[in-house]
């Protein structure tokens, strides 16, 4: 009878990383969260803006490439995410680059885009109903009378429970992409990121809603900025807010400051306005600033 032959002892076995685990979350206050992420936006303005126009113009000319362009910019949709993740690593007070975009076509390049895809599919799920109300609508203007009247009703109460839907939904999972980039290799899964981001979202979810209103009416003040003030405003603003919900409801450890046990998830940085506590940069220790 055969038998396995023993390992060698030169050759390490093989030990799985542990599961990510993120710290417990604090309390998530959408006007407080919209507060920390504007602030955190014009003190870190070029960085987060580099990142996105960064992303944005590559993406914008790889669309112009002749029968490829569209297909090729959809595998370039990582891209956002990762200047996503260098305003987490900023809010974080960690070293962080718009240039470091680049890293996403790495090992996890396939992982981040098959959660985004994912994520997009479950946010377009909304847009059907969308639709009909928008159906609704139209065929009520064009009858007239009592029942177009009520057609139109109809489809403006689609129309706007769709929206809400869409909301929630982009609320509840916008989290997963981030999710699946921030955590250590083979420590979570692409189903599991999105269950966490659900999950993780549920005791906050309307204040979520909220919180993503708010970063729609600057998107939508910023259009009226010449068009370009989109770019320069309205996409570096929600991206800023993503990472100010994300580091809030996934913090590395628990919010609560080490020494003094202030409630970080309060503030707009990692420094403790107490005490004066900050996390360490690599290779240094923990101090009073």
């Amino acid at each position: 009878m055969s038998q396995t032959p023993p390992i060698p002892p030169s050759m390490p076995l093989y030990v799985p990383p542990p599961k990510f685990n993120p710290g417990v979350c604090g309390e998530f206050r959408a006007t407080e969260r919209f507060a920390v992420a504007w602030s955190f936006l014009w003190a870190n303005w070029g960085l987060i803006t580099g990142a996105v126009l960064l992303a944005w113009v590559i993406q914008l000319v790889v669309s112009f490439i002749p029968f490829i362009g569209g297909i090729a910019g959809l595998f370039l949709a990582p891209l956002m995410t990762a200047a996503g993740y260098q305003a987490v690593l900023t809010f974080r007070g960690q070293p962080a680059k718009a240039g470091d975009i680049f890293q996403v076509f790495g090992p996890k390049y396939w992982q981040v885009f098959v959660v985004t895809l994912l994520y997009n599919l479950c946010f377009m799920v909304a847009v059907v109903p969308l639709l009909v109300g928008g159906v609704l609508f139209a065929i009520g203007a064009s009858q007239g009378g009592a029942v177009g009247a009520a057609m139109i009703a109809l489809g403006c109460a689609v129309f706007l429970v769709s929206m809400i839907g869409m909301m929630y939904i982009q609320a509840r999972l916008m989290h997963a992409p981030l999710l699946i980039y921030d955590a250590p290799a083979g420590s979570l899964d692409m189903i599991e990121c999105l269950k966490m981001s659900w999950g993780r979202t549920g005791p906050f979810a309307w204040s979520l809603v909220g919180f993503l209103l708010l970063m729609a009416l600057v998107a939508m003040g910023s259009i009226l900025l010449l068009g370009i003030g989109l770019l320069l405003v309205g996409i570096p603003f929600a991206v800023a807010c993503t990472a100010v919900a994300y580091c809030t409801l996934f913090p590395q450890s628990s919010p609560l400051c080490p020494k003094c046990g202030y409630d970080l998830s309060r503030i707009g940085g990692p420094r403790c306005p107490e005490c004066g506590w900050q996390p360490p940069m690599p290779g240094e220790a923990p101090g009073i600033v």
